[in-house]
């Protein structure tokens, strides 16, 4: 008698909920420009120029079967839009956070199981924007509170 089983489909991540999404906490830890230093020279919780960070997403294949994932990014603002660059190598950096989004990448049931993505961020300091920077921080005074949001969606499927 000839059997099979059918094949387990199951991807799991502890940032993100059960349909691969969520709103992540990208300025949980604001460092200096350099990335590495933790920011001394603006408020706790606060972002202005010259301040960055970065959030790592991890995803875990426990299928039986290999899986394509891919990642997107989302960003709002609520209220004032803050010059900010996002990149996910560290080194090409664009102002639209959808230009950024990482490669599809396959996570192989018995190899590479587990993928880590992270997003960075920065707000550029230098002269070429200082009046603009300027500008920004006195609006955001009047404004009250200024929180970008920023939504990551991971779409995982089985690879063919």
């Amino acid at each position: 008698m000839d059997s099979a089983e059918i094949a387990h489909f199951e991807i799991t991540s502890s940032e993100l909920d059960k349909a691969k999404t969520a709103d992540i906490k990208l300025f949980e830890t604001i460092m200096d420009s350099d990335g590495l230093t933790p920011e001394t020279d603006v408020a706790a919780g606060k972002i202005a120029p010259g301040t960055s960070g970065s959030t790592t997403i991890a995803v875990t294949n426990n299928s039986d079967v290999n899986v394509n994932l891919d990642m997107t990014f989302k960003l709002e603002y609520n209220g004032l839009n803050a010059p900010l660059e996002f990149s996910t190598d560290n080194s090409t950096w664009n102002t639209d956070i959808t230009q950024v989004q990482p490669a599809t990448t396959k996570l192989d049931m018995s190899t590479g199981k587990r993928k880590e993505i992270t997003l960075y961020w920065r707000w550029a300091f230098g002269e070429s924007q200082t009046a603009t920077d300027t500008a920004i921080g006195e609006d955001v005074t009047a404004l009250g509170t200024n929180q970008p949001e920023v939504t990551v969606t991971a779409t995982c499927t089985q690879v063919d």
